[in-house]
C-alpha cells in the first residue's frame, strides 16, 4: 500500500508538489495568523489603504482556503483523478494571483519590499504551464 501511494505522489510529481505547498502556506498563515499585520511594518506604509485591501492574505480564513486546494489535489493524486487535479489546479491558481496580486501591492505600492511576490509569480505561471500542456506531462510511466 506504501509503494502505490509513493508511486501515484511520484507519478503526478508536480501536481503533489503544489498540493503539498498549499498545504505548507496554510499551516504557516494558522502558525502565523496576522503576520503581515506587525506594527513596525505597517507603520512604514506609504499607503495605508494597501494594508485595508490585502491584509486578508495573513488571516485564519485564507489558510482554511489554501488547506482545502491542497488537499483537492493530494486527493486527486492519490485517486489518480484527472478532472480533480485539473479543477484544484484551477482553484490553486486562483489563489496563487491573489497572493501574486496582494503581495506586488505591498511590495510596488507600500514600499514594504518582499520577494514573496516573484515565488507566487514562479508559482502561478507553473501550474498555469501544467494546465497548458495537459495532465499527462509530469509522469514518469
Amino acid at each position: 500500500m506504501i509503494k502505490r501511494i509513493l508511486n501515484l505522489l511520484l507519478k503526478n510529481i508536480l501536481h503533489t508538489a503544489i498540493g503539498m505547498w498549499a498545504i505548507f502556506v496554510a499551516i504557516y498563515v494558522f502558525i502565523h495568523n496576522d503576520y503581515l499585520s506587525i506594527v513596525a511594518i505597517d507603520n512604514l506604509s506609504k499607503n495605508k489603504n494597501v494594508i485595508l485591501y490585502t491584509g486578508f492574505v495573513d488571516e485564519w480564513q485564507f489558510g482554511v482556503v489554501v488547506l482545502v486546494g491542497g488537499l483537492l489535489m493530494l486527493a486527486g493524486v492519490l485517486k489518480n483523478n484527472e478532472a480533480l487535479m485539473t479543477a484544484s489546479t484551477f482553484y490553486l491558481i486562483a489563489i496563487n494571483g491573489a497572493l501574486l496580486t496582494v503581495f506586488s501591492l505591498r511590495a510596488f505600492m507600500n514600499g514594504y519590499f518582499n520577494i514573496t511576490w516573484a515565488y507566487a509569480f514562479l508559482a502561478t505561471v507553473t501550474m498555469i504551464g501544467l494546465l497548458f500542456k495537459g495532465g499527462n506531462h509530469d509522469r514518469f510511466d
